[in-house]
């Protein structure tokens, strides 16, 4: 995958490495892609109780508009385009409120 911004038609669905999950975010009509970290896809969607690895798509999936919410504060927070993949930490995902599950 290119460590640029892609086209809307490149875009892949949600993916996990097991250690994170790889998606697209999309802005102004270019896709960005970013990784949301285990630990804070966690703390989104279990207030930080432990889930099982084999779950970890299934709550990307139940917190997506949040993640994708928060992916985008990140972007426009920034004085220029990211360059590579977009992280969002846990400590990224502090003030968020769990998603409900």
């Amino acid at each position: 995958m290119s460590a640029h911004p892609i086209e809307a038609a490149e875009t892949l669905p949600p993916r996990s490495d097991g250690r994170r999950v790889l998606f697209d975010v999309m802005v102004a009509g270019t896709a960005v892609p970013c990784a949301i970290s285990q630990h804070a896809l966690r703390d989104l969607v279990t207030g930080g109780k432990r889930m099982n690895p084999g779950d970890i798509l299934h709550c990307f999936a139940l917190a997506r508009a949040q993640i994708e919410a928060l992916a985008r504060r990140k972007i426009a927070g920034r004085r220029s385009a990211p360059q590579g993949v977009l992280y969002i930490w846990p400590e990224d995902a502090e003030d968020e409120v769990p998603a409900a599950s």
